[in-house]
């Protein structure tokens, strides 16, 4: 009796002082109460940033999404969640659909927070907010670019939820997307510097926001706008951004790094993280190596997994024209790999590199290491440390050509466009083309340019071409997996598990 006397005595003291047991885990963190020095403001800066290695990001499935859905690239390895990306035929349910949308938003939840944390903050100094934010602002743009151009039809999130009812919000249009991403970019060309100490290269910049706000209004086809942005930043001082006089220097892993054509990059340091180089789901552990994994993937077999392969119409693109002193465009043995005179793989000749199979196929070359390394072995690319371009200034040159042509600037958009060919040794275009022509003209400097870098989809989307029966038609003969194109495909479906969870509708075409 005394026992059970004891034992409703604990239980009513404990229930009638529940109040007071309902304490804050010192343990847990708090994100109302983290940011309480200008270190804390960096570190979740830095955050943000750690979501574009993830492996729906930068470090796999959207590169191969870049790349492998466009006319220079095919998947030919045997893995179907490779191969059905540029077939446009992926199941819902795989990792290459969800990854992408997920990682994304996880950038963008952690983008968020840091707004929140920081607004009406007052133990952070204003200098060190206005350049955390500004980073954000970059960040959570360039992250909603990504998702509008993937899915199309995606939430708009702005906030951190704060119950379970705000988890799923409703779709918004395509148009309040671009607003926000107009918004973000804006707000940090305003608060980001021009520069960083070397220390901190790497960092997106005042520059790296302007030149990303102008890509939007190109994409939205507010050519004015664009034309602004981009006059902004070629030629203007403070901005001290050129082409590499060396077009192969963007792509040595000795020299690439935060070059002066670099825009924004997605840089990798082999000398961080575990022995692990292969790709790792959700947030990367202390077993993953902070390499990219795409040239892993487009090195021939041997040297790499050879999952992913050029079509060889980029050879006769390139062989085009040739330099004004008659010689092949330097290009070309920088960007592709393929069977020609001379030709090594790795210090090996390409007979004795190149499996048997493989003997005709065409890869990508300037991704890989064959400047620094020799010799056969199979995880030669396992570490590589090359930065993957988001975005470089010749983009940023072609782009304002565009610009200017689509505005009936035609004559004037010859000079940057000369630019780029410039340093190639090439001729400068003859004038006189008309508005359509030189439409033509840009495409085919876009592809000797940036074949390999993930722009060219983007391109082909941008331009209409896949709602063109004469260009669909010609981007079939390029790449048979355009026969499986359907109209809407362009955008990919909608992840399985959020159509059960969200009831969103799937895309068109799916």
């Amino acid at each position: 009796m005394k026992k059970i006397l004891v034992l409703v005595i604990v239980l009513f003291s404990l229930q009638s002082c529940s109040k007071k047991l309902d304490l804050v885990n010192p343990n847990a963190p708090n994100p109302g109460e983290f940011f309480k020095t200008d270190a804390d403001a960096r570190s979740a800066v830095n955050s943000v940033y750690n979501s574009l290695y993830y492996d729906g990001q930068y470090h796999r499935w959207l590169i191969l999404g870049e790349n492998f859905r466009s006319d220079e690239m095919y998947a030919s390895g045997p893995w179907d969640q490779m191969t059905t990306i540029g077939s446009f035929t992926q199941a819902t349910i795989w990792e290459n659909v969800g990854d992408p949308y997920w990682h994304a938003y996880m950038g963008i939840y952690r983008a968020n927070q840091v707004i929140e944390g920081l607004t009406d903050n007052t133990e952070v100094s204003e200098s060190a907010k206005d350049q955390a934010l500004g980073q954000i602002y970059f960040l959570r743009g360039l992250y909603y670019f990504n998702l509008l151009k993937i899915y199309r039809n995606i939430p708009l999130i702005t906030a951190v939820p704060k119950s379970t009812a705000q988890y799923t919000q409703p779709l918004a249009t395509p148009e309040a997307i671009w607003q926000q991403i107009e918004s973000d970019w804006k707000k940090a060309a305003d608060l980001l510097p021009v520069n960083w100490p070397s220390g901190e290269a790497g960092r997106a910049t005042k520059g790296a926001a302007i030149a990303f706000l102008g890509k939007a209004y190109l994409w939205e086809k507010k050519y004015s706008e664009a034309k602004a942005q981009f006059e902004q930043i070629i030629d203007k001082s403070p901005y001290t951004y050129d082409l590499m006089p060396n077009y192969g220097d963007n792509f040595n892993e000795t020299a690439a790094a935060n070059n002066k054509e670099s825009i924004f990059e997605i840089q990798w340091n082999t000398k961080v993280g575990g022995a692990q180089p292969g790709a790792q789901n959700g947030d990367p552990n202390a077993a993953a190596l902070l390499s990219s994994e795409w040239a892993m993937i487009i090195s021939p077999v041997g040297f790499g997994y050879g999952d992913g392969k050029a079509r060889p119409w980029l050879v006769d693109e390139f062989l085009k024209e040739k330099t004004v002193t008659n010689e092949e465009d330097p290009r070309l043995n920088l960007t592709l790999l393929y069977k020609r005179p001379g030709e090594k793989v790795y210090g090996l000749d390409w007979a004795t590199g190149i499996t048997t199979a493989d003997q005709n196929s065409v890869y990508i070359k300037k991704y890989t290491l064959w400047r620094t390394k020799s010799g056969y072995n199979a995880a030669l690319d396992a570490k590589n440390a090359m930065p993957y371009y988001v975005m470089r200034f010749a983009d940023v040159l072609l782009m304002y050509a565009e610009t200017l042509n689509e505005l009936g600037e035609t004559t004037a958009a010859y000079a940057p466009i000369n630019r780029v060919r410039g340093r190639a040794h090439l001729a400068d275009l003859t004038t006189g083309l008309t508005q359509k022509a030189m439409r033509e003209q840009i495409a085919h400097e876009r592809v000797t340019e940036f074949c390999g870098e993930g722009v060219r989809f983007d391109d082909l989307r941008r331009w209409g071409w896949l709602g063109d029966p004469i260009k669909l038609a010609q981007l079939k003969q390029h790449d048979p997996e355009f026969k499986t194109y359907l109209p809407g495909r362009e955008y990919y479906p909608q992840p399985q598990n959020l159509l059960n969870t969200a009831g969103y509708p799937q895309n068109t075409g799916w």
